[in-house]
């Protein structure tokens, strides 16, 4: 087990190293006060010099909020990286203190678990999908609905509508996760007064 060091998260916070620092603070699984201070450093950061996020900082964060244990197998990390791309723009401000960024992570715990008690149909469904990943599979998912279609003239008009409803409601199960995710990151990390 790492050993956690009880050092000002925000003099690693200002070299933007979120790398060393989440390795430093916050150790996978957990939810700790020092990693809850070393996030929050690092994305008032981010809201402060409007730098974007490097691809490697993302990934360390997400993969951190990834490591959190949940019963849910989603990851939340295209609705954090949305999140760290507005927040980079200053399109919405940084959390205003590392007690909301915290209870952010003590939330993705408990409103997963609560959730998936609440819809057990949710428990095979596929994991939250990066942005990028999301696009490049509809664009596979309608290179495949082409290549298909054209085989189609053989097939009732049924078979059509039915391919359309499937690639529709994938799309805004898609899109309802990721809403959700960023309405619970606005709730957590943008409106939280604390």
């Amino acid at each position: 087990s790492k050993k956690v060091f009880d050092i000002d998260p925000s003099i690693l916070a200002k070299k933007r190293e979120p790398i060393i620092e989440l390795e430093e603070y916050c150790e996978p699984g957990k939810v700790t006060d020092n990693c809850s201070e070393a996030i929050n450093g690092f994305l008032s950061d981010v809201a402060d010099t409007g730098k974007a996020v490097k691809d490697s900082e993302a990934e360390a964060i997400v993969g951190y909020l990834d490591s959190l244990p949940t019963q849910s197998s989603n990851s939340n990390g295209a609705a954090f990286t949305s999140y760290l791309d507005a927040l980079s723009t200053g399109c919405v401000p940084p959390p205003p203190s590392s007690e909301a960024v915290n209870g952010y992570l003590h939330e993705l715990k408990k409103e997963d678990g609560e959730q998936l008690e609440k819809k057990d149909y949710f428990k095979d469904r596929e994991p939250m999908l990066s942005p990028i990943e999301t696009i490049s599979k509809i664009q596979k998912m309608e290179t495949r609905l082409t290549n298909l279609e054209s085989k189609v003239s053989l097939f009732p008009d049924e078979f059509d509508a039915r391919i359309d409803a499937r690639l529709d409601a994938f799309e805004r199960r898609q899109e309802q996760r990721l809403s959700n995710e960023m309405e619970k990151i606005m709730r957590m990390l943008v409106d939280e007064k604390k």
